[in-house]
């Protein structure tokens, strides 16, 4: 509860301006239990980018359990970061705004690190799949991949920026950019399956 209250603190305003006292009262709690659990602000911070980080890659994980297939992991990829949209604009919003803050920490520095090369690496490996398979045209995966979650971060950041922007409308256009391309139609696809 502590670190999602937090978060949400962080989210609607910025993270040098919310307090340790700004966090307890909106929790109902001391501000001395924060700092028994997480030690300071900059720990609860850690902690909470960790907990949202660990969320994110958590629906992907169970997706590639499941799944095998270059395509469907792709898609679902999409779906999940659709599908959550509102935690995942708002890691991007704290993480913009701890980029631009005083309070830089080595540790969050690398976590968030690694989030973005999970996902490059989830990405580039779906897209070798892809070509191994045949699926996909030959394409610099990596570069690929990096095109991709740029650009949806982009389109994240164009949702904070830009009331009533279509999220799901933006992220369908960069599934049809990617899959242009990979070279790979879907429509021709299903065709040939059946």
């Amino acid at each position: 509860m502590i670190m999602s209250v937090a978060l949400d603190l962080f989210a609607n305003s910025y993270y040098e301006s919310v307090t340790v006292r700004d966090i307890a009262t909106a929790c109902d709690i001391n501000t001395a239990l924060i700092y028994y659990y997480f030690g300071s602000k900059k720990g609860l911070f850690r902690a909470a980018i960790e907990a949202s980080i660990r969320e994110a890659l958590f629906e992907y994980e169970t997706l590639r359990a499941e799944a095998d297939d270059p395509v469907e992991l792709i898609e679902g990829w999409f779906e999940i970061n659709v599908r959550s949209y509102r935690s995942l604009v708002r890691l991007v919003k704290i993480t913009v705004d701890y980029a631009y803050s005083k309070a830089r920490d080595e540790e969050i520095d690398r976590l968030l690190h690694d989030l973005y090369e999970h996902e490059i690496d989830q990405l580039a490996e779906c897209i070798e799949a892809g070509v191994r398979l045949g699926r996909f045209r030959s394409v610099d995966k990596r570069a690929m991949a990096l095109f991709v979650s740029v650009h949806l971060d982009g389109i994240f950041l164009a949702s904070i920026m830009r009331p009533g922007t279509d999220i799901a409308f933006l992220v369908a256009n960069l599934r049809e950019i990617l899959w242009q391309q990979l070279g790979y139609r879907p429509v021709l696809a299903a065709v040939q399956q059946s």
